[in-house]
């Protein structure tokens, strides 16, 4: 089981329903976990009230996670309340928490928590820190920044420049291919020629909506003639 104390909230009433024992004497081991079952709630600021008697109030400011961790101040007497409040303003009563008899016999007195100014200032340095990082991160990636050594070169100048690159090297790669084609053909024209020089092949033509073959006799030796539905041809040497 977690050291982890639940609260449900409906509206304004707070309810426990976790079923943890605590012990008097802890400290950075205790959390408060507090789920929000109406709406009301919903996009506020929340911050709760730990209190020891009629001390006053501890407060702590509850982040994303609606979970924090129980100040060490009130885990030092039998019981403590929790009460919590949000926007402008919305309140809520106040429940017990039972703390048990510890067998920890120190007279160290706990370091105190944070103020809620200084939990404020905390969550704004964090929050202004990630938003440092996300510039450096993006910068790094247009144009290179020094805590990124990897990332020196102006990526925005250097990939448009390679595309530039690129587009200039279409003429030449287009040039080039046309020459390997040529080439491949004359190799094939070379490998058909017989003792007698270059093969000639028939030509097509459409006639009347027909498509016929013919030789012309005047550049081959090849004779088509027509038998029937057969196409016979014959070398005439």
């Amino acid at each position: 089981m977690k050291p982890i104390l639940h609260f449900i909230i409906n509206n304004q009433i707070i309810e426990r329903t976790d079923t943890f024992v605590p012990v008097r004497g802890s400290k950075n081991y205790l959390y408060a976990e507090f789920e929000f079952q109406t709406d009301d709630w919903d996009g506020k600021s929340k911050t709760v009230l730990f209190r020891i008697g009629n001390n006053e109030p501890i407060p702590i400011l509850l982040g994303e996670t609606n979970t924090c961790l129980v100040p060490a101040e009130v885990l030092q007497d039998t019981s403590f309340s929790v009460s919590i409040i949000a926007g402008n303003l919305i309140t809520a009563n106040m429940i017990i928490v039972k703390l048990y008899e510890s067998g920890y016999r120190t007279e160290d007195i706990p370091e105190p928590s944070q103020t809620l100014y200084e939990q404020l200032m905390t969550a704004f340095d964090e929050a202004k820190q990630t938003v440092i990082d996300s510039v450096k991160e993006s910068e790094s990636w247009a144009h290179g920044h020094a805590d990124y050594p990897d990332r020196q070169k102006d990526n925005a100048a250097y990939y448009a420049s390679e595309a530039k690159n690129a587009a200039e090297e279409v003429p030449g790669r287009v040039k080039e291919g046309k020459k390997q084609i040529d080439d491949y053909v004359r190799e094939k024209e070379s490998q058909l020629k017989g003792e007698t020089g270059n093969v000639y092949f028939a030509g097509f033509a459409v006639v009347k909506g027909r498509l016929k073959m013919y030789s012309d006799p005047t550049v081959d030796k090849v004779r088509f003639r027509r038998e029937g539905s057969r196409l016979k041809y014959r070398l005439a040497l």
